[in-house]
């Protein structure tokens, strides 16, 4: 018989002093005073383990002997605070399940005909061989009149009466501002959200021509350059696990793309099912399905409410898969903050790590179906539920798809992102080699980030839920910050900054103090990160994005006052063009 496993209720924890805490959930009409030692102790309770093994973990973290820790689990046990998983106070409700069924697969691209070609034709015969017919789009954004003609060409080439291509340029962009102006949308509102051309190197205007194009159903967006070659991450992808603030996604670094090819693991997998097996469920039955295969080794309280099935509604929106080749990221710096299974991997050698500070070249992907608490998000081959309202893309500068993840968690409060074990090529043309010691993250700021940063604090305190009120809301937040007095927006964006920054320093501390043996190149790195960290704070420029570096101080700062302004409007107009889009999207010709 096997030995039942318990974890600990979904509670919040309000510490009063040093020997009393209050407990709330949302079970509870009302506080329930504990003991701190005990309310301690249930913080260290949330993965699913026998009692012995709680204890275990209890007496390590609370530094009790054993005797000791097991009075205190006994304590919780008794509260009935720590329960049975089968016991039928885990599972208060039935889940609302409503899964997705992806319609249109999207790709983005500009002005590379031939990089485009590739990446069309290995999706589409990874539809083809899998018997599945959604909508294929591209969208164009190409600035030169030839790069746009070959790219038109492309897709006539590839498309069929089996699978149609449709081809979305210039001239649908045109169209679908003119009939938002007509429907009495903000004209200069409408033009921010869909630029025509849109700024070099900047995808989210194209990506939002996507989103409206496939309004009101789920959607695969994938970018043009990467390669429908399914691998897995380890052999076996059974099984669920939910995360509250832990990187499950692991990292093998390597130094030629060569290399990386030859080390993945083929699957012959149905992508689009790969990802609808998580886009638009609710937590509840995923837990529920995953059974005792689901994984809460690295859950955080604010998700155990919609494992145990007292959030119903709170379901996945997005997913995002695997990546093989360009890791496509600007900075590799953050993986010295891993923990669990990736730092242990990256720990392995001095050797794994140099690499991955160095190269771009990785696999990178979770070893199962993953939901986690954390808003990351990457659209390189990515599924969103847009069934149902989502934010917009940022169409300036870079990370609009890192942005778009936490705009999602910030305008649904139901909402959360999911990662699938299967993974895509992306085979982009830039040298594998990042520049020596590159630390952008520790350097420098995206506009991506300012608005992060003066967009979630505000967010946190509106207890509205209707996603449309609360995308208008953060709306608000960005015009009031880029209405500003120009000293006062300078002194507020350093405040915000300095924050973010120090937050980084600290978690550097934590992360060295937290009694891993880190390798001796692993500390030494992340000391000059901290170093780097440092300087950048006392920079005349500190407040000055990138995309905006080519501007004297005072020009800068004011351009990003007038891009918070202008996406702030574009959010305010979005829930009704994202309305006017449900109907566009029922059209077949949009040339």
């Amino acid at each position: 018989m096997n030995t039942p496993l318990y974890r600990a209720m979904a509670c919040r924890v309000h510490p009063v002093d040093g020997n009393l805490a209050v407990l709330t959930s949302d079970r509870w009409p009302s506080g329930r005073p504990v003991a701190a030692l005990a309310a301690s102790a249930l913080t260290q309770c949330l993965a699913e383990r026998t009692l012995e093994d709680h204890q275990r973990v209890v007496a390590a973290s609370l530094r009790q002997s054993d005797p000791e820790a097991e009075s205190t689990i006994g304590t919780l046990v008794a509260l009935g605070l720590l329960l049975p998983v089968e016991a039928p106070a885990i599972r208060m409700t039935e889940a609302i399940d409503a899964p997705a069924s992806i319609g249109a697969v999207g790709v983005v691209t500009a002005d590379r005909p031939a990089t485009l070609r590739r990446c069309l034709t290995s999706y589409c015969d990874h539809l083809r061989h899998r018997r599945r017919f959604p909508r294929v789009i591209v969208v164009d954004g190409s600035r030169g009149r030839e790069s746009q003609a070959e790219t038109e060409r492309v897709v006539s080439e590839l498309t069929s009466k089996e699978l149609g291509i449709t081809y979305v340029g210039s001239q649908f962009r045109r169209d679908i501002r003119a009939r938002a102006v007509a429907h009495g949308l903000s004209e200069s509102a409408v033009a921010w959200l869909l630029p025509d051309p849109g700024p070099q190197h900047a995808a989210g205007g194209n990506r939002n021509l996507l989103l409206l194009l496939t309004a009101g159903m789920p959607l695969l967006t994938v970018d043009d350059d990467t390669v429908c070659r399914p691998w897995r991450t380890s052999e076996d992808t059974e099984g669920m696990a939910f995360s509250g603030h832990v990187e499950h996604r692991q990292t093998r670094p390597f130094e030629r793309r060569e290399d990386v090819l030859e080390s993945l693991r083929p699957v012959d997998v149905d992508l689009l099912a790969a990802h609808e097996a998580l886009l638009g469920h609710s937590l509840a039955d995923l837990a529920d399905a995953s059974d005792r295969s689901r994984d809460l080794n690295d859950v955080c309280a604010h998700i155990l409410p919609g494992v145990d099935g007292s959030r119903p509604e709170w379901r996945v929106r997005a997913t995002w898969s695997g990546i093989a080749g360009d890791g496509a990221v600007a900075c590799p710096y953050p993986l010295l903050f891993s923990r669990g299974a990736a730092r242990e991997l990256l720990s392995a050698s001095d050797g794994a790590l140099r690499t991955a500070l160095t190269s771009r070249e990785v696999i990178r992907g979770v070893p199962t179906n993953t939901v986690s608490d954390e808003p990351s998000f990457m659209t390189y081959c990515a599924a969103i539920d847009n069934a149902g309202l989502v934010p917009p893309f940022l169409p300036v500068g870079m990370n609009e798809d890192g942005l778009f993840g936490g705009m999602l968690r910030m305008c649904d409060t139901s909402a959360f992102i999911a990662q699938i074990p299967y993974g895509i090529v992306h085979d982009s043309g830039r040298p594998a080699a990042f520049p020596d010691r590159h630390m952008p993250s520790a350097t420098s700021v995206r506009m991506s980030d300012v608005i992060a940063w003066l967009a979630e604090p505000g967010m946190r305190q509106d207890l509205r839920v209707d996603v449309s009120v609360r995308m208008r809301a953060l709306g608000d937040i960005l015009i009031a910050a880029g209405s500003l007095p120009s000293g006062l927006f300078r002194s507020l964006l350093a405040d915000r900054l300095v924050e973010a920054k120090c937050r980084t320093l600290r978690a550097a501390e934590v992360a060295l103090g937290s009694g891993f043996d880190y390798p001796a190149h692993w500390r030494q790195s992340m000391r000059r990160y901290q170093q780097a960290v440092l300087t950048s704070l006392t920079s005349e420029r500190l407040c000055v994005p990138v995309e905006y570096e080519h501007c004297s101080l005072d020009e800068a700062l004011a351009n990003v006052q007038r891009d918070l302004c202008g996406f702030g409007h574009a959010l305010q107009v979005w829930p009704e063009l994202w309305m006017l889009g449900t109907d566009e999207s029922r059209s077949t010709d949009c040339r």
